[in-house]
């Protein structure tokens, strides 16, 4: 198919072309996906999905350790724990989150000596 029938009609996704046309077309769309600047993008999205876990989680963190440890009931432990700042459960989370993952770390180079 000439280029000027091609540009005509929608460039090369349009009807009448090759799955191998297609493909072409889909690889160039997605070649620059990892590029350099979509980096500051990715790291963007990650911290704003570590932001969206770590306070319930560190909530229900300090929400089982109340229970556990002074009050044995849930509904005293969870107000409790409503009471506790922000920035301090959010704290906790990471707290957890960083040992977790020293964690695996750990298990990791143990399994593979």
């Amino acid at each position: 198919m000439p280029q000027a029938v091609r540009r005509a009609h929608g460039g090369l996704g349009g009807v009448g072309c090759s799955v191998a046309e297609r493909h072409e077309e889909t690889e160039s769309a997605y070649s620059g996906f990892l590029s350099f600047r979509n980096i500051p993008t990715v790291v963007v999205g990650l911290l704003g999905a570590l932001a969206l876990v770590v306070y319930p989680l560190g909530f229900l963190v300090y929400w089982i350790q109340i229970w556990r440890e002074y009050t044995q009931e849930a509904t005293p432990a969870l107000y409790a724990a409503s009471l506790i700042p922000a920035p301090v459960v959010a704290g906790g989370a990471l707290r957890v989150l960083y040992t977790a993952s020293l964690a695996s770390v750990i298990s990791l180079f143990v399994s593979a000596a």
